[in-house]
């Protein structure tokens, strides 16, 4: 199932298997013969670190990891491989490569790491221990508070709330809440550096462990431009605002109408 060529030290095409001229699109008469970089793109071979690439493998140092290659069609493939140096008498005689085509899980996983690239620019987050210790936030998380990263790992989650709501009972069971797994969404006054207000439409999540329960909680959030009142303020003018324009439009319907009539 694996995918094998060989080279000489030189990286000299000398032969491969059915399995990796399948992967790459080509047929055997075609490659051997040509050198390694057919399967690169152009730029890559300039680079200095393909250069010693090669150089490594000529003196007997193997090379292994996840690598991208181009195909006869100029396709992507990628492929987790080994080449490892052949080794007679003491002396580098080729390179061999074994490899698996991974090529779907690879594109699969790069889409979802552009998906979290995404949303590490527009979304907040910040991860805690069950007792509420900072572990890690993003940018947008620290953008939005005015910390940095160093000023906030290892404090308290209280750190971005009121002293008083701190202290009472309603936080207390607030991190009851989470630490026995339910999930908490909802707008939250919190307070980022320099004691500056600020509001979070934010979801409390618990993070499970392979053993099924929660390690920590993650906190994911978008901050609102003004306060809960302030929002609360505007949605119940727009409302008036609403009522009026209806009210306006049912007299106008109703002026016609006796217009209508009397005519």
């Amino acid at each position: 199932s694996h995918a094998i060529i060989w080279f000489d030290t030189n990286g000299v095409v000398k032969g491969a298997n059915q399995n990796f001229c399948q992967a790459l699109g080509y047929s055997l008469s075609e490659i051997v013969g040509q050198h390694h970089r057919i399967f690169i793109e152009k730029r890559e071979v300039e680079r200095p670190e393909y250069q010693k690439f090669w150089r490594d493998l000529a003196s007997g140092k193997a090379q292994h990891g996840q690598f991208r290659r181009v195909s006869k069609t100029g396709s992507d493939v990628w492929i987790e491989a080994s080449y490892d140096p052949v080794i007679r008498g003491g002396r580098v005689v080729g390179v061999v490569k074994i490899a698996a085509d991974i090529t779907k899980s690879k594109i699969a996983a790069l889409h979802n790491e552009n998906i979290l690239k995404t949303l590490e620019r527009s979304v907040a987050v910040i991860e805690f221990d069950l007792d509420g210790t900072i572990v890690t936030a993003n940018s947008s998380f620290l953008g939005a508070t005015g910390y940095t990263l160093e000023e906030i790992v290892g404090k308290k989650h209280r750190i971005f709330c009121d002293p008083a709501y701190a202290d009472s009972k309603d936080y207390g069971e607030f991190w009851e809440r989470l630490n026995g797994g339910e999930t908490i969404a909802d707008t939250f006054r919190r307070f980022g550096k320099g004691k500056r207000e600020i509001w979070l439409q934010a979801t409390y999540n618990p993070v499970y462990s392979s053993k099924g329960t929660a390690g920590e909680i993650a906190q994911t959030a978008t901050e609102l431009r003004e306060s809960a009142g302030g929002i609360a303020k505007r949605t119940e003018q727009q409302a008036a605002a609403l009522e009026q324009t209806s009210a306006a439009l049912e007299e106008i319907t109703q002026t016609v109408s006796d217009s209508s009539m009397r005519a």
